[in-house]
């Protein structure tokens, strides 16, 4: 089956800008698509309990370290689709 860039731009487009993984699931990369997922929703998590709590725990560090390489990797992810 021939999968459309412009259906796997719509889907990154859709889904608050690639950080769901769809794109990369619906180009046969489901690994990768739930990794992204799973390395996006750590760091914001870990932003916003950070935002919420005085001390940040080892977890809470490692899911901020995250979120920079999860912007590195969406700017990647969107120029070489």
């Amino acid at each position: 089956m021939k999968k459309s860039l412009s259906r796997a731009y719509l889907l990154f487009a859709l889904s608050l800008f690639g950080l769901a993984g769809l794109h990369t699931i619906y180009l046969g990369k489901p690994l990768k698509g739930i990794l992204f997922l799973i390395a996006t929703w750590a760091g914001l998590f870990a932003l916003t309990t950070v935002l919420i709590l005085p001390s940040p725990t080892i977890p809470l560090v490692l899911g901020l370290l995250a979120l920079p390489i999860v912007a590195v990797w969406w700017f990647v992810d969107l120029c070489t689709l």
